[in-house]
């Protein structure tokens, strides 16, 4: 059976698998990422190297970036947390080995890994966010990855949502990723316990609102704290805003939420919803499916062997 050396590169973490054609793991290890470009390179190149000697076929490598990815020309456009920006990366892998190296966004791979092992089977148009520190996003259409013109498309995190809203990372206000990510979870924390440091949650951190961060709030929500549930629903009114826009302009079959806040979220389905439904102008498009991805780490890489195996 043909097997994919399959490789998420983020900016804090890397992570990669050996994946057979169903879709399996063979192994599935994880370290953290290097920070100089040479070891970047120096490891990856490790990783395939030593992965291939498996007694396993190996048919190629797919590896998904933290960043913006000229899928063309296999180069890494920009990436602000990886040291990568500018690097033809494929082409460098390339020249190293036999095996053909294929690289994209991690979301993007995130999206596809959903549409052939995950919550998106069987669909046809699909939009994915991961929700993180920022906000990420992939988009299916008639069963294909679409990358845009430049391969940058499905940059969901910076929609802007509230015109004059805080500043975000990117340079512009309001961005969705300013009030619906992780990063959004732990700045309302933050300024619920500098304002109410008596509270359930401002005790949990001792009234120090620099401890308050995303996941004691989830943590807090789960044990049923108010404060913290009115947060997670803040958050997700928000981020049904954004998801309610994208259904405008795309109409999906089905919208998938993943990354590292989505299960938090998850206690805010029905504030995402209700946003959702007041956001939509077709009526039937409030019955759009919104699942909650149940691959956790692995979509990234399922949609790395995918990119390999389907030809993405």
């Amino acid at each position: 059976m043909d097997h994919v050396i399959a490789i998420d590169l983020g900016g804090t973490k890397l992570s990669w698998a050996l994946v057979d054609r169903d879709y399996n793991f063979l192994l599935h290890e994880r370290t953290e990422t290097p920070q100089t470009t040479e070891a970047v390179i120096s490891k990856l190149s490790e990783i395939i190297l030593e992965t291939s000697e498996s007694e396993q076929k190996i048919v190629g490598v797919g590896i998904g970036v933290a960043g913006l990815v000229d899928h063309d020309s296999e180069t890494v456009v920009a990436s602000p947390n990886l040291p990568l920006t500018g690097v033809p990366l494929g082409h460098q892998l390339n020249e190293k080995f036999d095996l053909p190296c294929s690289i994209d966004n991690d979301a993007n791979l995130a999206i596809l890994g959903e549409l052939y092992s995950g919550a998106g089977r069987g669909k046809d148009n699909l939009i994915g966010l991961t929700v993180g520190t920022g906000i990420g996003g992939g988009i299916v259409l008639d069963g294909k990855l679409w990358r845009g013109q430049k391969g940058a498309a499905a940059e969901f995190g910076h929609i802007v949502v509230d015109a004059g809203g805080p500043r975000c990372a990117c340079g512009n206000l309001g961005c969705l990723e300013t009030r619906a990510s992780g990063t959004a979870i732990t700045v309302a924390a933050k300024e619920f316990v500098a304002a109410h440091p008596d509270s359930q949650l401002g005790k949990k951190v001792g009234g120090d609102p620099e401890k308050a961060t995303g996941p004691i709030v989830s943590e807090a929500a789960r044990s049923g704290d108010e404060a913290a549930l009115g947060i997670l629903a803040e958050v997700g009114r928000w981020l049904g805003i954004g998801i309610g826009s994208l259904i405008n302009v795309l109409d999906p079959q089905m919208i998938v939420l993943g990354g590292g806040v989505a299960s938090s979220i998850e206690m805010a389905l029905p504030s995402v919803k209700e946003a959702i439904a007041q956001t939509v102008i077709d009526p039937r498009s409030k019955d759009i499916p919104l699942a909650i991805s149940q691959l956790e780490n692995r979509a990234g890489l399922l949609g790395a062997a995918a990119l390999v195996f389907e030809g993405s």
